[in-house]
């Protein structure tokens, strides 16, 4: 095809397909988000990041049919009687983007699990650390250099976001399954409610390669720390099948 044609052609083209605007209306919308996650307190690239990683997983169809129906719900309170402000509690840019997409729901329910588990910078510590361990060791999708800072904002967004559903009820059927472990539920900083940082990373990857493939893979954890949120997390979250043996220790 003659040079000339070919230029005609690519006119043609760019009349019927206006690339131009497609380019900017996609980026305005992600500009857009970002904005709106950073007025929210998340962080866009620590966002995505995290969704790479626990998007993977996929939600147990009846516990992401509740928690959706609680974190939609929004309410407008005026500060009182004759006030023309009102407090509007209603869900934030990440839960917004949750409602619409089953990848980033996966992440945030499992955040939010997590984070109602553990405290804070702790958890935000471990991410970061089991990130950059991932990275190290090459898996693959795995980024370099995470931040701090905006893990912990995200999380936080992430909390605050979800926190008109409640895990409690999920603990407490893990604990009535341990009669003989009570006590151990009721200490301020019980081990078996808490993930260790080795046993989050491994959890990061291998959980969903369990579910990929789940009657021909097997996790196997040999440490009762962290048992509730271990159980919580593959069983009632990503429906795995979990079965613990019984050890002859005081715990």
């Amino acid at each position: 095809m003659p040079f000339t044609s070919q230029f005609s052609l690519s006119l043609e083209l760019a009349k019927v397909f206006p690339l131009g605007q497609v380019v900017q209306a996609g980026t305005e919308q992600i500009v857009g988000l970002v904005r709106a996650l950073r007025k929210d307190g998340s962080d866009f690239l620590v966002e995505e990041d995290l969704a790479n990683i626990f998007g993977r997983g996929r939600i147990e169809p009846s516990l992401e049919a509740d928690f959706r129906k609680a974190v939609r719900v929004g309410s407008i309170l005026p500060l009182h009687a004759d006030s023309p402000i009102s407090l509007d509690s209603g869900p934030g840019a990440t839960v917004r983007r949750v409602l619409i997409d089953r990848f980033y729901m996966s992440c945030v329910m499992q955040l939010s699990f997590l984070m109602w588990m553990h405290e804070e910078t702790s958890l935000a510590a471990a991410l970061v650390e089991s990130m950059l361990s991932r990275y190290h060791s090459q898996v693959q999708g795995a980024t370099p250099d995470p931040d701090y800072d905006g893990a912990l904002k995200t999380l936080q967004a992430c909390s605050s976001q979800t926190s008109q559903y409640s895990w409690e009820n999920l603990c407490a059927i893990i604990e009535t399954r341990f009669p003989r472990s009570i006590r151990w539920f009721y200490l301020e900083n019980s081990p078996l409610k808490s993930l260790w940082p080795n046993l989050l990373l491994g959890a990061m990857d291998y959980l969903y390669m369990a579910q990929s493939l789940p009657e021909d893979r097997l996790v196997m954890v040999d440490n009762p720390t962290g048992l509730v949120p271990m159980v919580i997390w593959a069983h009632y979250i990503l429906g795995l099948a979990v079965l613990i043996k019984a050890v002859q220790t005081e715990m």
